[in-house]
């Protein structure tokens, strides 16, 4: 299985996430093309102050 092959070590900084978490990050909007409410810049600030 992947999770054997990843090892724990490597495991352990793994997320899962779904569809919906993907279609709803920026990441996701760019990615797949979706609009983006504000501009690029200004989301990608909100982002990297999250983080």
């Amino acid at each position: 299985s992947i999770s054997q092959k990843l090892g724990l070590e490597k495991l352990s900084k793994i997320k899962i996430v779904g569809k919906d978490e993907v279609g709803n990050s920026l990441y996701g909007q760019v990615v797949l093309g979706k609009g983006v409410a504000s501009s690029l810049d200004e989301q990608l600030m909100k982002e990297a102050r999250k983080a």
